[in-house]
């Protein structure tokens, strides 16, 4: 029981650590990222983001293993930018468990992702998002009131 405490105690210090950055003014800035799936919460404790070319990548991971992956790429090769909807792509996916295989996730059928904030300077993104997937094996999942905060990203 104390090895399996140490261990929770150790992830939930990691995620506190990862999810802090400063600013360039030195203000902390503290990453977070949310949704209802099908009317129920949820809310990351690990999230990523990527920036490549002109697509943007953003996962989270609950701490119950639940996934979502937002993949979004602008139209006519266009430089992503704040306050401009973009169209989900259909790579874009919500699993029930990390330890799900491919063929059960719900892979997006529609949805949007909005940047409300795309800091070069800091690595900063933040948007809000919704999706509709389905699933060959269980149906649908609605994805809804989805929000990423502070998140810092790689550009590669």
């Amino acid at each position: 029981m104390r090895k399996l405490l140490l261990v929770f105690i150790l992830i939930a210090s990691t995620t506190i650590i990862s999810s802090c950055k400063k600013d360039s003014n030195g203000n902390v800035v503290i990453a977070t990222m949310s949704a209802k799936i099908n009317l129920a919460d949820w809310s990351s404790i690990v999230r990523t983001a990527t920036i490549t070319g002109n697509t943007l990548s953003v996962n989270g991971s609950s701490l119950g293993g639940e996934i979502i992956q937002l993949t979004v790429t602008p139209d006519n090769n266009a430089t992503l930018a704040t306050n401009v909807t973009y169209n989900i792509s259909i790579t874009s996916f919500y699993k029930k468990s990390i330890n799900a295989s491919i063929e059960d996730a719900y892979f997006a059928v529609s949805g949007t992702v909005k940047l409300t904030q795309l800091d070069l300077t800091n690595k900063l993104i933040s948007g809000t998002f919704s999706f509709s997937a389905s699933s060959t094996n269980f149906g649908l999942a609605a994805i809804t009131n989805g929000e990423f905060t502070n998140l810092s990203f790689t550009a590669l």
